[in-house]
């Protein structure tokens, strides 16, 4: 084996060439090379190091340019090439399918570009070269055999193996000793850390946080230049022109012939003045949409459902619209229909779910902004552009979003928002208060929330794209501190409508009530709608003319589902085992960190952690990252609503007392789930809560279980409410509800709780959400003398006591034990998943039997879930009853019946039958 110098770099050169193997340093370690090209020289290398053929080598490029030849790159492997090539960094690829794979280095490859002797070899060879560690592969190698660092030791090896190595090149001392980094790069998907080495995760992190934060306003720029304004201006007419048809037109969809009254719906219906705002940003949006790169994703977000003209009219011209509801493909009929059967009684007139490409999370002004943010968190490959209204921008959600990023600071790698103000003016009624800002006030107010302005009227679309760019390029991903940009766009409120009626709180719906039956409106309308000229903009079939193409976004399939969850009760059954005996305090959030290490995970709490006793921090005493906490339940919720609307899994942890605050909030989300049903859609994460610190072990004012109240009365038939008896109970029932797919679960659990209870009956309480509890309960089939159910676990702790009781004072009373670990087992049958069948009803509930009861809720809950199906005078239902005025915890639950000597008096006075009287 001969020794070279680096200056002799040039001889290795030609001996790769003559298909020998040669070693070579690099700051890890020397490394032994070969042709890749060559399979009797990359044999050479397996046989030295008693390698297997099937444990591939690595391949070395010498330039990314290379890499982009011969490997299919994903957006973050042309982002890690970029920003650490040359390097200590490995990337494993997928071959191009014209480019046939080398065998030596496997399929997918993992491919190297260092830097060093290593990287100026590779580029003398003018080829790839394949390259292992000098060193004995495992499981060949022994305790001794660790990879050379010196040329002595590569000659020991040599000398050792007999490996054939021509030369050496003595570069030193190789310093590092340590693997290289290993990044898998899937095509289409984003990376993931194989295994860290020598190249820190944090610098993988870096690289592509830094390479993200300038890839949207590059695209943008891109698309500015390859784009035509014009296509863009185009895409705007159109949507403002099929806006304007649905409110109007029930005919003559194309003003292909002249326009009559016959042409004009009699009673129009719908919103105008937000469409035309919301439709410049669309079209300017088109082209970026249009080019996300592989693994990136970009979602527009409507602040207000009112823009579902705006939603239909870009679903039809992108043909997104045609595959969810083939009546409306883009043809001559389906032209016709879209205009002429707005508002559709199947899709409705606003943004819904039913409207694919368009994200809306609920009718309730105000939460957008945050519901945007939440999409974004963990998930760096994420841009969301949130469309706000300038009398949204009035709401406390919305006030409180822009300074709430700071909440998110350290967090986590996640995703950019991109917030648009729709600065048009007015509200429904009057001006916006934002509209009386001036330009100068306007910008200090968004400068102190830490958000840069930038301004567009929209009426250039060459300058709005240019705007669009500008606050991409100021945009920051969510949780960096410093400032983040927002765009206002300032057109006008019906921007397009009749002079006369612009500027007047007439444009918010249609601005020409009546123009089929008053013939100066019939005739403003005429002239309004053939200004668009929309013969231009849609050929005779219906379809987009091919000038607007460049601008629209490709129909793209919806993504596919989330995978069904298996084993759900076996996997809470065995949590509960694990937890029992032992607190609250330690159940739960150990609950929460295992979930934590399963995959995307968050914890949003308003500023209650430590007072709900859940310790989630880390070993320094910091909140672990996955938790935020925030004072306010609107902003969780809209958090944890953006989070599982993306789907990723996540909880919202907050007093019992004050989740009413968000009651609004989840009616709204559940109308949309319910509408994505509707649609077909797949189910996604399900939206959670922990009520915890419930009002029997707080003051007057933090005593409030209305929350529970409100949605059960609404129906839903996703909802659950679980009142689990204890912590084990409570630890499977929130491992249960974490892995279900499309419920809303209220877990309600009080974190004082110590009393512990057989878990014999947990099944058929997960399966059924209701079980009898056999060691309190009288053996044998007949009816009993007396029923006992709790639901929760202060009813639990107080019935269970008072069961002990008369099983030990009266033996000869009959007794039933039953749990109800679900409300919703209670309700009328068939009006929900779990609602029991009447002889399942019968069987717990007896026939005759006098019932008590116990709930941690309203009992009015109660007699509402049961309906019809109510056992009358012979059910007693104990809980929560507003005392009036400050009492103890003691009197409380006296005020309530669910002291101990009121219970006992209460089930004497049930089960004592008058006796008979002596003759």
């Amino acid at each position: 084996m001969d020794v070279l110098t680096p200056a002799q770099l040039p001889d290795a050169a030609r001996l790769l060439a003559a298909g020998q193997m040669v070693a070579v340093p690099t700051p890890r370690w020397y490394m032994l090379c070969a042709r890749a090209a060559d399979p009797a020289a990359t044999n050479a290398v397996f046989r030295a190091k008693q390698r297997p053929t099937a444990k591939p080598l690595l391949l070395v490029l010498d330039s990314p340019a290379t890499a982009e030849i011969l490997f299919d790159l994903s957006a973050d492997a042309r982002l890690l090439t970029g920003g650490l090539w040359p390097g200590d960094l490995a990337l494993r690829l997928p071959w191009k399918p014209a480019v046939e794979p080398v065998a030596a280095v496997g399929s997918p490859a993992l491919v190297g570009c260092p830097d060093g002797m290593l990287g100026q070899l590779v580029a003398l060879a003018g080829e790839p070269l394949a390259a292992a560690v000098c060193s004995i592969s495992t499981p060949a190698a022994g305790e001794k055999d660790h990879p050379a660092l010196t040329a002595g030791q590569v000659a020991v090896f040599e000398r050792t193996m007999r490996a054939g190595i021509a030369a050496v090149v003595d570069g030193g001392i190789c310093p590092h000793g340590r693997h290289m980094t290993i990044v898998d790069c899937p095509a289409g998907a984003a990376a993931r850390l194989e295994r860290e080495g020598t190249v820190h995760v944090r610098a993988v992190e870096a690289a592509l946080a830094q390479q993200e934060d300038r890839m949207w306003a590059d695209l943008a720029r891109r698309t500015n230049r390859l784009v035509p304004d014009a296509s863009v201006a185009a895409v705007a007419d159109a949507l403002d022109y099929l806006c304007l048809a649905q409110l109007y037109l029930r005919d003559n969809p194309r003003l292909a012939r002249p326009l009559t009254p016959a042409d004009v719906k009699t009673r129009p219906a719908g919103h105008w003045g937000v469409c035309p705002p919301v439709n410049r940003m669309l079209a300017a949006l088109g082209p970026l949409q249009a080019t996300v790169p592989d693994g990136y994703e970009l979602h527009v977000l409507h602040g207000a459902g009112h823009a579902g003209p705006s939603a239909l009219a870009h679903a039809y011209l992108t043909g997104r619209l045609g595959h969810a509801h083939p009546g409306l493909r883009q043809d001559e009929a389906g032209l016709h229909a879209l205009v002429a059967g707005f508002p559709r009684a199947d899709i409705g007139g606003e943004i819904t779910p039913m409207i694919p490409g368009h994200l809306h999370t609920g009718g309730q002004l105000g939460p957008a902004l945050a519901i945007g943010q939440g999409t974004v968190l963990d998930a760096p490959h994420r841009l969301t552009v949130v469309l706000i209204g300038d009398g949204e921008c009035e709401t406390g959600t919305t006030a409180a979003s822009w300074l709430a990023t700071r909440a998110l600071h350290g967090t986590g790698d996640h995703g950019t928002v991109l917030p648009v103000v729709l600065l048009n003016g007015l509200r429904m009624g009057g001006k916006s208060l934002l509209f009386t800002l001036s330009r100068a006030e306007l910008t200090a107010y968004f400068t102190g929330l830490g958000h840069r302005p930038v301004y567009s009227d929209g009426l250039d679309v060459g300058q709005l794209r240019q705007a669009v760019a500008e606050a991409l390029g100021a945009a920051a991903p969510l949780g960096i501190p410093g400032p983040s940009s927002v765009m206002v766009l300032t057109l006008d409120k019906g921007h397009g409508a009749p002079a006369h009626l612009a500027g007047t709180p007439a444009v918010h719906k249609t601005p020409l009530r009546d123009p089929a039956g008053v013939p100066a409106e019939f005739d403003a309308l005429a002239d309004w709608l053939a200004s668009y000229q929309p013969n231009q903009l849609l050929t005779s079939s219906g379809r987009p003319q091919p000038h607007l193409l460049p601008a629209l976004p490709l129909s793209r399939p919806e993504p596919d589902g989330l995978p069904a969850p298996r084993g759900c009760v076996a996997a809470s059954a065995q949590v509960a085992d694990r937890a029992a005996g032992r607190p609250f305090t330690q159940v739960v959030p150990e609950v929460l960190r295992a979930r934590a290490e399963q995959g995307p995970f968050r914890v949003f709490s308003p500023d209650e952690l430590p007072s709900n006793r859940l310790d989630l921090t880390d070993d320094d005493g910091r909140p672990v990252p996955w938790t935020v906490e925030v004072l306010s339940e609107e902003l969780c919720h809209a958090w944890a609503q953006g989070y599982t609307e993306t789907g990723r899994h996540a909880l919202v942890a907050t007093y019992e007392a004050f989740a009413p605050i968000t009651l609004s909030l989840i009616q709204q989300q559940l109308k949309h789930r319910s509408v994505r049903r509707h649609a077909g859609l797949a189910p996604l994460p399900s939206l959670v809560y922990l009520l915890t610190s419930l009002g029997w072990h707080n003051t007057l004012t933090h005593q409030n279980p209305s929350l529970t109240s409100a949605l059960l009365a609404g129906g839903d038939p996703t909802l659950h409410v679980l009142t689990p008896a204890d912590p084990a109970r409570t630890a499977a029932a929130l491992t249960f509800a974490l892995r279900k797919l499309g419920w809303c679960t209220i877990v309600i659990a009080n974190k004082h709780t110590t009393v512990h209870h057989s878990l014999e009956t947990l099944d058929d309480e997960l399966r059924h959400g209701i079980a009898i509890w056999p060691h309190l309960t009288h053996p044998g089939p007949g009816e009993p003398d007396l029923i006992l159910a709790s639901a929760g676990d202060l009813p639990a702790e107080a019935l269970t006591t008072l069961a002990r009781r008369l099983r030990a004072e009266r033996p000869d009373l009959r007794l039933r034990y039953v749990h109800v670990h679900d409300l919703t087992a209670l309700a009328e049958d068939g009006t929900r998943p779990l609602a029991l069948a009447p002889d399942a009803f019968a069987r717990h509930f007896g026939t005759r039997a006098p019932i008590v009861l116990a709930t941690s809720g309203h009992p009015a809950d109660i007699h509402a879930l049961l309906g019809r199906r109510h056992p009358g005078p012979r059910l007693t239902v104990l809980g929560y009853r507003d005392p009036g005025r400050p009492v103890s915890q003691a009197h409380l639950r006296q005020h309530c019946g669910l002291d101990d000597p009121g219970l006992w008096q209460l089930a004497t006075t049930l089960t004592n039958t008058p006796k008979e009287v002596p003759a």
